[in-house]
C-alpha cells in the first residue's frame, strides 16, 4: 500500500497564496522605484545594468541601495506608467536620444 501511493497516487501540489494588499503595494512600490533611479542614472550604467542585471558590481549595489531608499521613504509617490523600460541594449539606447 504504502509503496503504491508512493508512486501511483497523485500528490497536490499546494496553491500558490495571492499576495496580500500591503505586499502588492510593496511590490509596486519597489518596481516604480527601480525605474525612477534607473533613468537617473548616466547611459553607460543604465546600459551596464541591462546588460548583465544580476551582477554583483558596483553600479548594481548603488542602484539597489537608491533604490530601496527611495521605494522606503514616505515622501515618494510611485508613478503608474513605470513598466516603459526597453531592456534591449538598441531599444535602450534609441530610447534615450529621444528623451
Amino acid at each position: 500500500d504504502f509503496i503504491f501511493n508512493l508512486l501511483y497516487k497523485e500528490s497536490k501540489m499546494p496553491r500558490k497564496k495571492k499576495p496580500t494588499k500591503e505586499q502588492a503595494m510593496w511590490a509596486h512600490r519597489y518596481e516604480a522605484a527601480w525605474h525612477e533611479v534607473f533613468w537617473e542614472f548616466p547611459e553607460w550604467k543604465q546600459v551596464e545594468i541591462i546588460e548583465n542585471p544580476l551582477a554583483d558590481g558596483r553600479t548594481q549595489r548603488e542602484h539597489a541601495k537608491a533604490v530601496r531608499r527611495l521605494a522606503e521613504d514616505e515622501k515618494f509617490k510611485p508613478k503608474k506608467n513605470y513598466r516603459k523600460i526597453p531592456t534591449d541594449k538598441k531599444e535602450l539606447k534609441e530610447y534615450i536620444k529621444n528623451i
